[in-house]
């Protein structure tokens, strides 16, 4: 049997190939894929494996952005740190999962269902995936930043996500803004900062600005079939959403 890893722990990675093959030493492992888009080629360059080991969150993201843009026709077996609640809908989906630290006797269980469930079995798991990543939509806001810890002077101080406003770049420097017009420098890049808020509190303007839902007064039509955005930053009081993005924003702020 033909066995790929999708994870980018080096420790887990060893932990797993190392149970592997206890469990069974017939199971060959023939890649271990560290990244979506690694991953992404992989598949699409190579015969389906036989069963893959995938940790949902990657250094670059969620690993279901793999299974959103490619067609996955072999088993699934994922590994997470998800709680309880959204276990649930993997066993709905008769997805089997692991939960870290992974441990002999689940890898056990796991390859077995395997084995009486997908061996042998035309099934395909696009739909699965898909109504899986639908039903935690909810859960993954869980993994979303709450606080900041922002160093400033000689202190360290933490500041609430809610009480951001917007975040901006400026002289290639990241800056935010609160709502009591504190204004703070990030160490972290605004790409690497939007991947921790939770979308549906926060939208990417544009390259320079991301705006908090809160903190827009009210949105008006401006040409070219355009929105410009008065917000309550003194910063950026007239914000443009251009016409590429104004249906992304109208779906964003009526949800």
């Amino acid at each position: 049997m033909k066995v790929i890893i999708i994870e980018d722990e080096f420790s887990a990675v060893n932990n797993l190939e190392a149970i592997i093959k206890e469990v069974d030493t017939d199971i060959e492992i023939i890649a271990v894929i560290e990244s979506i888009n690694d991953a992404i080629e992989w598949i699409s360059d190579n015969p389906s494996p036989d069963l893959a080991f995938v940790d949902i969150q990657l250094a670059d993201g969620s690993s279901f952005e793999i299974f959103e843009k490619i067609n996955i026709d072999f088993p699934v077996i994922f590994t997470t740190a998800y709680n309880e609640y959204a276990l649930k809908a993997f066993k709905v989906n008769s997805i089997d999962y692991i939960l870290k630290p992974i441990k002999k006797k689940d890898v056990v269980f796991a390859i077995n269902k395997f084995k009486d469930i997908y061996h042998n079995t035309a099934l395909s798991l696009q739909s699965n995936i898909s109504q899986l990543i639908n039903e935690l939509g909810l859960t993954r806001q869980q993994n979303y930043r709450s606080t900041l810890l922002i160093n400033f002077k000689d202190k360290l101080l933490p500041i609430l996500v809610s009480d951001i406003a917007i975040i901006y770049l400026k002289n290639g420097m990241t800056y935010f803004e609160t709502y009591d017009n504190k204004k703070y420098i990030l160490e972290q890049k605004l790409n690497e900062i939007e991947k921790e808020l939770n979308p549906n509190d926060f939208f990417r303007v544009n390259r320079q600005i991301i705006i908090a839902r809160n903190a827009i007064k009210e949105a008006t039509r401006y040409f070219g079939n355009r929105l410009k955005l008065k917000t309550l930053s003194d910063n950026s009081k007239d914000l443009v959403i251009s016409k590429g993005k104004v249906a992304a924003f109208k779906k964003w702020i009526s949800y």
